[in-house]
């Protein structure tokens, strides 16, 4: 049966290789299909009924010429409604998967651009496992669909277009349905998306992260847009201690920023002169020093960056700049977590 399942679809995408080039589909079970179109961040009044063909010329055009935002085309299967977007991947997406498979169950295919191909599964809100071509499986139960993956080529190292055969037979297996030439045919229901879902505050993955449970960062994540300031402040303490940059202006950069003193000229000159000292530094001793010292340098110098973008009076731009300028800084996991979140928090709308 497997053989013939993989056949099966191996076929359907050379008949219909719309689905097999840059093409997100996303089943969900329990949601009705204004549900999943509000899933996915759709705004209803922009319904059209459109078929595929349609929706990927117009998911074609240039932004300008496209107006509304992002194409999403939504039909029933069964008992499932089924998302498909040409040229899209939200359906790829941690956020958008909570909020489609809240009542039930979603799986997503993602056959991107290149190599990017993958296959998600979430349960009752939480994604539970991600399935990537050529790489590792992820998620906090990766090998959930185990069972359900015999004699498919998920995590072999296999050709691009069988692996999306094997996706798309693990997508049947887990819904029942079979999508056909003759479904992907007919008339659906087209929404736009005039803004996509913000990314996840907590990156996916580390929702149970010790970073994510410190009480500074518990209390921003509560409401990032009341914490511009705290999310500035607290971007430029972990950028400043994790690169080991020291000097008076850091002192005093960060003596102003606890004391609450903002635009300080002297204090940005004097941190300025330190990126000045320290990439003059380097440029007389880089025959000694080597690649890694180049590395360092430009963590330091992202480091005061963000002590210089967390000293700006307006706190809505502080937070963004800051955090905008430390998430470069990957030195571990628990820099690279807080630094993310504060990123994240920093960039959410109000």
């Amino acid at each position: 049966m497997e053989e013939g399942q993989n056949a099966y679809y191996r076929q359907l995408l050379q008949d219909r290789p719309t689905i097999a080039e840059d093409m997100c589909v996303t089943w969900s079970q329990g949601a009705s299909l204004e549900e999943v179109a509000r899933g996915f961040g759709a705004n209803l009044a922009t319904a059209e009924p459109r078929t595929l063909d349609e929706v990927a010329e117009e998911a074609a055009l240039d932004g300008w010429e496209r107006s509304g935002g992002v194409v999403l085309l939504l039909g029933r299967l069964h008992d499932w409604v089924v998302a498909l977007e040409p040229s899209g991947w939200q359906g790829a997406r941690s956020a958008v998967l909570r909020q489609v498979s809240a009542k039930g169950r979603s799986i997503c295919v993602h056959c991107g651009p290149l190599s990017h191909h993958s296959l998600w599964f979430a349960l009752e809100g939480k994604p539970l496992v991600r399935i990537p071509w050529l790489d590792n499986r992820e998620g906090p139960q990766p090998h959930f669909l185990q069972a359900q993956e015999v004699g498919l080529r998920l995590s072999e190292q296999t050709d691009a277009n069988d692996w999306k055969a094997s996706a798309y037979s693990l997508a049947e297996r887990v819904t029942d349905t079979r999508m056909s030439v003759d479904w992907l045919r007919q008339t659906h229901t087209r929404y736009l998306i005039p803004q996509t879902l913000p990314d996840e505050l907590i990156p996916w993955g580390y929702e149970d992260h010790p970073v994510a449970r410190e009480a500074a960062i518990a209390e921003i994540l509560t409401d990032p847009a009341g914490h511009w300031r705290e999310i500035a402040v607290l971007a430029a303490k972990t950028a400043i201690e994790a690169t080991e940059v020291k000097g008076n202006a850091i002192t005093m950069g960060l003596r102003n920023l606890n004391s609450g003193i903002f635009d300080d000229a002297d204090v940005l000159e004097g941190l300025r002169n330190l990126k000045e000292s320290l990439t003059r530094e380097y440029s007389e001793q880089v025959a000694n020093i080597g690649p890694g010292g180049l590395r360092k340098l430009n963590l330091r110098l992202s480091a005061i960056d963000t002590l210089v973008s967390a000293l700006d009076r307006d706190a809505n731009r502080a937070a963004k700049n800051a955090a905008a300028a430390a998430r470069k800084i990957w030195l571990n996991e628990e820099t690279m977590v807080r630094l993310q979140i504060l990123y994240r928090c920093a960039l959410h709308p109000a």
